[in-house]
């Protein structure tokens, strides 16, 4: 499985923390790309679980996470990416964010210092339009 698409399919912020939790390095090998957008993940739980799924090496060939539209909030964005260790996504080329609600400062710092600790080494895309 290369691509995983689930745009818009009613996920909720407990699905994805479901779905992140049993994510392990032998369980998306080869996955490249994970579509999340337009899901109602407004919660937090998902967020610290998709970043913990990434910490533990999940998804190793992951290049493009697209969380556009997700109903993320500057406290999930700080969630996520609390999580991310220098070995998180190492793949990773393209994360997309925009469209969501992002104003608060506590998710920028976060991200900020994941990025400044080595996480998401290839990162080239970060869409936040």
């Amino acid at each position: 499985l290369k691509v995983l698409d689930l745009d818009s399919c009613s996920m909720r912020s407990e699905g994805l923390a479901a779905f992140a939790r049993n994510l392990t390095p032998a369980a998306a090998p080869a996955l490249e790309e994970l579509r999340l957008e337009g899901n109602a993940l407004s919660g937090e739980e998902g967020w610290v679980e998709l970043g913990g799924s990434l910490a533990r090496g999940a998804m190793p060939r992951l290049k493009v996470l697209d969380l556009d539209s997700c109903s993320m909030r500057s406290e999930g964005l700080a969630a996520f990416a609390r999580n991310l260790t220098p070995a998180a996504a190492p793949a990773l080329e393209e994360l997309r964010l925009e469209g969501n609600a992002l104003s608060g400062e506590e998710g920028w710092v976060e991200l900020g210092g994941s990025l400044a600790r080595g996480a998401m080494p290839r990162l080239k895309v970060l869409d936040l339009d």
